[in-house]
């Protein structure tokens, strides 16, 4: 198995892990602990860099060019974001369909007591509904790993690529 390809499904295997421990230990519910999901950055990152990392060592003798580098860190990030996606519309329609509404209310009471325009409240309510849908999570969930992960590709790449001498 590729090397890339290793990285990209193990990665997204620890992020569903970390998502369904956040499920069953009900962080979800609390405002605090829901930014736990921002953990899967950091689990992408460091994916992506062992990824490169990994590659250069082990089929590159040692050696990898920046191009190579960035092209081994978005394959990473783009495997990451296909699985991770798909289980995040999974996530939002059978295992945890409730999260959508109560961050939705959370969100409409917020613009209540901040006193916005009725009409933009429900505008932004329409908005919400579709961002936090099974596709809508899906979708997000697919881009901003490949997004994050080409970021993260670049700047890991200036680090890890070596040229031959």
């Amino acid at each position: 198995m590729k090397i890339t390809i290793k990285y990209g499904i193990t990665t997204a295997i620890i992020i569903i892990i970390l998502m369904l421990i956040e499920y069953m230990m009900e962080w979800d519910k609390s405002l605090l602990m829901r930014n736990v999901g921002f953990l899967s950055l950091v689990i992408l990152a460091v994916g992506v860099y062992y990824g490169i990392k990994s590659k250069r060592d082990n089929e590159h003798f040692g050696y990898i060019d920046y191009s190579d580098a960035l092209w081994s860190g978005l394959v990473i990030s783009l495997w990451v974001g296909t699985i991770t996606g798909i289980f995040s519309y999974f996530y939002s329609k059978y295992i945890n369909p409730d999260l959508a509404n109560a961050i939705i209310k959370e969100r409409q009471e917020l613009m209540f007591k901040m006193n916005i325009n009725p009409e933009k409240i429900a505008k932004r309510i329409l908005w919400l509904k579709k961002e936090y849908s099974p596709k809508g999570q899906m979708i997000s969930s697919f881009g901003a790993s490949v997004i994050l992960g080409f970021a993260f590709s670049l700047i890991f790449s200036v680090f890890l690529h070596r040229k031959i001498e």
